[in-house]
């Protein structure tokens, strides 16, 4: 068998495991539209999707639009202005839990950097309770630049 063939039945045998969910395309459509307009926000993470479309599917709303207003109020919340993104929205998750957005800023090369914070359970000292961490994300004209790491505070 050839290099070629061999590589055509792989991908055709991956293609038959994961067939296409023209309903799931759909739904992650008119999602993206609604927090494109309505959050300056996209839905980038695949566990956050998922579980709102489980959702949705249980609950077969008839008119989606209101239902992402339900779902997704409490979400994607921007503690005084929303972000202005220079490319395309890049909202940041952690665990599949959009992050709130607390500020942006540019630096001298035009990068604008966006400020999300979170909060996690945690202990210290013997007791339990929630920490707050920071995580950045920047974009240049050219792009989408991803930070790594969390600042913990």
């Amino acid at each position: 068998m050839s290099r070629g063939d061999e590589l055509r039945k792989k991908f055709a045998a991956k293609a038959a495991a994961n067939p296409f969910d023209e309903k799931r395309a759909d739904f992650v459509e008119s999602l993206d539209r609604f927090l494109a307009v309505k959050k300056h926000a996209s839905a980038a993470s695949t566990s956050f999707v998922d579980k709102l479309y489980a959702e949705f599917k249980a609950e077969q709303p008839v008119d989606i639009g209101p239902w992402f207003s339900s779902k997704l109020d409490k979400l994607f919340i921007s503690v005084k202005q929303k972000p202005t993104w220079i490319f395309a929205p890049s909202w940041v998750f952690d665990d599949g839990v959009p992050l709130e957005f607390l500020h942006q800023f540019s630096d001298e090369d035009s990068m604008v950097f966006y400020v999300f914070r979170g909060y996690r359970e945690a202990e210290l000292l013997g007791a339990s309770g929630k920490r707050r961490f920071l995580r950045m994300t920047a974009q240049t004209r050219n792009g989408v630049v991803r930070i790594e790491g969390d600042v913990i505070g």
